[in-house]
């Protein structure tokens, strides 16, 4: 039987760590939470979809209309980047020439 199977779960006293210091107790520091990993500078697989769009030009303004990746309708925008349509899908709206860097 191992040593700590012989002392059981509820016995008092200095425990195998406090025997291999010597029996003295050292504070406690309380630990923090283990997190998940965060994401670097260059995120691997967090790519959004790409839309396209087109230029609609109505009285005062240009405006981009593209084909949504999640639900194929068309919305429409006022600028280029990382958008969210009234559907609740996220897409990244940009031109094919355009590539925008991360932000």
């Amino acid at each position: 039987m191992t040593q700590n199977a012989e002392k059981g779960l509820l016995t008092t006293g200095p425990s195998q760590e406090d025997s291999a210091a010597r029996g003295s107790s050292a504070p406690i520091v309380a630990q923090a939470p283990t997190r998940a990993q965060q994401q670097g500078l260059f995120p691997v697989g967090v790519s959004l979809p790409v839309a396209r769009p087109v230029l609609v030009t109505t009285s005062g303004r240009a405006e981009f209309a593209a084909r949504c990746p999640a639900c194929k309708d068309w919305h429409r925008h006022v600028g280029l980047g990382k958008k969210r349509a009234p559907c609740g899908a996220t897409y990244r709206l940009e031109t094919k020439g355009h590539r925008q860097e991360a932000a």
